[in-house]
């Protein structure tokens, strides 16, 4: 509150990405598009669910484990991630 800030960075990654897009913005512009896309979505189908909306799924901890069960989603979305922004740095979509 005493200091406000209108912009902040996380992480080491995202330092990274503000560094490349200050030098070669154009660079940026051909590959972070299709990384962040490759890594954020997917083509896949979700089956529908209730979700949290009407009762709660799990107990309210902090961290309920999701990190270690979905070691490969997550594998899998960062090698997408990888894979879109080689693409995207080749010219190709």
């Amino acid at each position: 509150m005493r200091n406000p800030k209108r912009e902040v960075t996380y992480g080491r990654h995202a330092r990274a990405l503000e560094l490349v897009y200050a030098l070669a913005p154009g660079i940026y512009q051909r590959f972070a598009p299709p990384a962040f896309t490759a890594g954020n979505f997917t083509s896949g189908r979700t089956p529908p669910d209730g979700g949290n909306v009407t009762a709660c799924s799990r107990s309210h901890e902090v961290d309920d484990g999701w990190r270690g069960s979905h070691r490969r989603d997550l594998l899998e979305a960062l090698l997408a991630a990888t894979g879109g922004a080689l693409l995207g740095l080749l010219g190709r979509r």
